[in-house]
């Protein structure tokens, strides 16, 4: 899918390394990964060591069982990644990296002393989940510093949410932010519930996107 002169594509296996430069590279002011690592210094410590191959292992986990779109500019640099997980309570699918030991290791492995924190925030977003019905969720979308307020985020969402409207398939998001909830507002979701409070950090917005075939259903929450 192109939208002027970016285009929104499924990257390959070998790409990987390379979007994981660029989620990382977006990632490093995100509001949330802030609060999990509060100092700048450490933030770049951190992505700077083993991350990234952490982080490539990640992302082909997320290409496999779930969905990785990228965004690419004209010089055909990844300017934006969104990562979507299939959630199914009913299968036990998509759930907490908490209750899976390889995902606890995994936290342990790329987040070291900050782990805690990072552990804190699965937990209290996943109390937030909904458990029914079946659901595609947004794991997180990001987009190059240098490129935002030029629609790649939007065209990343349009992207996917095209697939869900074919698939009938509802979605679920916490919006870390007052200008990203607007954004999920222009694309069907709506607040579910009230906002997730991070001890002196950001307040996420858990968000419904119902499928197009069943627009006033709404999911029970955990």
């Amino acid at each position: 899918m192109t939208n002027d002169r970016i285009t929104v594509r499924r990257p390959e296996r070998a790409e990987l390394p390379a979007v994981a430069e660029a989620y990382t590279a977006a990632n490093l002011h995100d509001p949330v990964l802030r609060w999990v690592i509060d100092d700048e210094n450490e933030r770049r410590r951190i992505t700077a060591g083993t991350w990234q191959e952490t982080t490539v292992a990640y992302l082909e986990n997320v290409l496999h069982s779930g969905e990785l779109v990228i965004a690419e500019d004209e010089s055909a640099a990844v300017a934006g990644v969104s990562l979507w997980e299939w959630t199914d309570p009913a299968q036990a699918t998509g759930g907490s990296a908490l209750q899976d030991p390889e995902g606890a290791r995994f936290i342990e492995h790329a987040y070291g002393e900050y782990a805690g924190r990072m552990k804190l925030l699965i937990e209290l977003t996943g109390r937030r989940r909904p458990q029914a019905p079946a659901y595609w969720y947004l794991l997180n979308i990001v987009v190059d510093p240098r490129r935002r307020g030029q629609g790649i985020g939007g065209a990343m969402l349009r992207t996917h949410l095209k697939r869900l409207e074919a698939e009938r398939a509802p979605a679920f998001l916490e919006a870390s932010s007052p200008q990203n909830r607007r954004l999920y507002e222009r694309f069907g979701f709506a607040d579910l519930g009230e906002p997730v409070e991070l001890p002196e950090g950001p307040r996420l917005q858990p968000m419904w996107r119902p499928p197009a075939a069943a627009p006033d259903r709404s999911p029970s929450q955990g």
